[in-house]
């Protein structure tokens, strides 16, 4: 110790106890401050555990810091004046902890020693969280989709990265544009979990174990998808598929090609002309969940939107739209479980 504090350029001097004991003069026995991790060593030596007549003046200093910074942040959390959220806000009392409580008598100025035996209460540390995050999945996808946010010029965006096999989250990262277009991209909002949107084309995998499971359509079913111009459906118009070259194609290829077509006239046929739009939305209820959360509602998880009433205004027109992921709205959470 002597020797670290001379490299400091910190000079340390030797006094003999029983000067102080006998002139009630305080020593500094430890030149600097000590760290949280430093002190719970320190803490335990015979000198410094209310023994052999030693006070310590403990002077406590709270500092928030996020060890890899920007990374993961919205997901981590806060609590305090500047915010509430997060995994930190979602578990307040079980990381908090509890205080101690001791009787202390005044022994010099400043300088204050607990008294023995006072009926006194140790401290109770909070408990530790550990999550699934990956670090360095976490900074490949902090990064990646940073590149993309500034390459679109978007406003927002999110990436998950899921262990399928057991649904655990190895990357979320939520970046959002500071102010004005132009901007810098930071953790400004768990995405993932609190914005609900249309999810567009990734909403046709439950369009597809719908006709499969649910109307027993073949996978050889065909229809022409004409070559990506626009068409009526039933009564929704305008439907067309954002590529070319496709005319008559079975399931395997509609699927492959992600045809708007194709999903919208299979629905169509099987649950629009047949009138049973409401077993359609049940099987999104009741078979896939979708109408669901996925329990994550302490962190401030949106939950979905997928009608169960089909008393709307054009309801045709929403079956046709929802074949290929549009009138319902989930959170990116809930469709990358799904």
């Amino acid at each position: 110790s002597c020797m670290m504090d001379r490299l400091r350029g910190e000079e340390y001097v030797t006094r003999k106890i029983y000067d102080t004991i006998r002139d009630h003069t305080p020593v500094n026995i430890f030149p600097r401050e000590v760290d949280y991790a430093e002190w719970q060593t320190l803490r335990r030596y015979p000198m410094l555990n209310w023994n052999m007549g030693m006070v310590y003046r403990l002077v406590e200093r709270d500092q928030r810091i996020y060890p890899q910074g920007e990374l993961a942040r919205r997901t981590i959390g806060l609590t305090g004046d500047k915010g509430n959220y997060g995994i930190e806000e979602a578990y307040r009392e079980e990381l908090a902890g509890r205080d101690g409580k001791a009787l202390r008598q005044r022994i010099a100025r400043g300088f204050y020693g607990r008294v023995a035996g006072a009926g006194h209460e140790d401290p109770v540390d909070g408990y530790d969280i550990v999550t699934t995050l990956d670090l360095d999945l976490q900074d490949v996808a902090d990064k990646a989709l940073r590149r993309q946010l500034e390459a679109q010029n978007a406003i927002w965006g999110t990436t998950i990265v899921m262990e399928v096999e057991t649904g655990e989250i190895l990357a979320m990262a939520n970046l959002g544009r500071a102010g004005s277009s132009g901007g810098s991209y930071y953790e400004r909002e768990n995405y993932a979990l609190g914005r609900s949107m249309e999810p567009g084309s990734t909403f046709k995998l439950a369009t597809m174990l719908t006709l499969l499971d649910d109307a027993g359509m073949s996978p050889e079913t065909t229809y022409d998808t004409h070559n990506g111009d626009p068409v009526t459906v039933g009564p929704a118009r305008n439907i067309r598929d954002s590529h070319r070259g496709d005319h008559v194609i079975d399931f395997r290829r509609a699927v492959a090609s992600s045809s708007n077509v194709y999903f919208a006239k299979a629905i169509w046929d099987r649950y629009g002309i047949t009138g049973k739009k409401q077993e359609y939305s049940d099987f999104l209820h009741e078979k896939l969940h979708l109408g669901k959360t996925v329990g994550l509602e302490r962190l401030g998880e949106r939950a979905p939107s997928i009608t169960a009433d089909w008393k709307v205004p054009d309801p045709g027109v929403m079956l046709v739209k929802m074949s290929y992921g549009y009138r319902v709205r989930l959170a990116p959470i809930q469709m990358i479980t799904f």
